[in-house]
């Protein structure tokens, strides 16, 4: 396997929006704006007491319009999630405010990248940063799950992975209870990442879903390219082996877990633990193999 360095892509060059120190939110003064969503837009903050130069270590989500009930629906279960799940994968929901036009939510600011900013500006990941990743965002799902939700919307925007490789989960708005009644698809995320079930007449989610959308996402990892439609369902050795990935230790391995994690039937999928322990094992595998060859791992 490749030992060629890599490394976390910096943030995006772009001109960030700052805010004057009049723009202001309950107790809080919005410093920049860090990202926009169809709904909800999201604000770097701090506490309005502190000095105005002092940069926040929060991060405020708030709606979009006036007295918009979708965004209102959406905050509300995220912070109904994330204020019950404590994970060093997950990021945690502080505060929130639903009442008044304006609601909100309030978030530790996280430092680094997006995974779309990771996988655009570098494409294909290394197997290695494959597997940690996967494994550290399986962790902070398996512990949704636990807690009694599911995420709903697997996708590289939806990681943040900081300058020391740790990977957060974040945006979720699209959380559904796992006990939810039978037949209830919930709101659905994104399209490209859903699974089979979620995409029918009658759509429905289970642990399952999010299982497959986490497949949907190491594929393009592994990539660099998104699932294409299809090739849904099946995860094939020579399209790995296409992206790069000659070593047949590392295309096997991943032929293998992705053919489970992308199958079409929900059942056939493995559970979150199976998919830790598997890639567990093959790291552990990996870096016993590289400090046998005599390579710096």
């Amino acid at each position: 396997m490749s030992t060629v360095p890599f490394s976390v892509v910096a943030p995006d060059p772009g001109t960030p929006v700052i805010l004057s120190g009049s723009s202001t939110l309950g107790h809080w003064r919005l410093q920049e704006v860090l990202g926009r969503g169809r709904w909800t837009t999201v604000y770097r903050a701090a506490p309005a007491e502190l000095p105005f130069n002092q940069p926040g270590d929060y991060a405020i989500k708030v709606a979009s319009g006036q007295d918009d009930r979708r965004a209102r629906w959406l905050l509300q279960a995220e912070a109904a999630a994330g204020s019950r799940v404590s994970h060093p994968h997950v990021v945690p929901v502080l505060a929130w405010q639903h009442e008044g036009p304006r609601p909100y939510l309030v978030m530790p600011y996280l430092p680094g990248v997006t995974l779309r900013r990771q996988i655009d500006a570098g494409g294909p990941i290394p197997a290695r940063f494959v597997a940690w990743w996967v494994r550290q965002v399986a962790e902070g799902i398996a512990a949704l799950h636990a807690a009694g939700w599911l995420h709903g919307d697997i996708k590289p925007e939806n990681v943040m992975i900081n300058a020391a490789g740790h990977a957060t989960v974040i945006d979720l708005g699209f959380v559904q209870p796992i006990d939810a009644a039978p037949g209830s698809g919930g709101l659905m995320g994104t399209p490209a990442y859903a699974a089979p079930e979620r995409l029918g007449k009658h759509p429905t989610c289970s642990p399952a879903s999010d299982v497959y959308s986490l497949g949907c996402m190491a594929w393009e990892m592994l990539t660099g390219q998104p699932l294409g439609a299809s090739q849904k369902g099946r995860a094939h050795r020579r399209q790995l082996e296409q992206a790069g990935w000659s070593d047949p230790t590392v295309s096997r391995f991943f032929d293998r877990l992705l053919d489970g994690m992308l199958a079409v039937s929900p059942t056939s999928r493995p559970s979150l633990t199976t998919v830790i322990d598997d890639l567990c094992g093959w790291e552990l595998e990996t870096l016993a193999r590289e400090w046998s060859d005599g390579e710096s791992p």
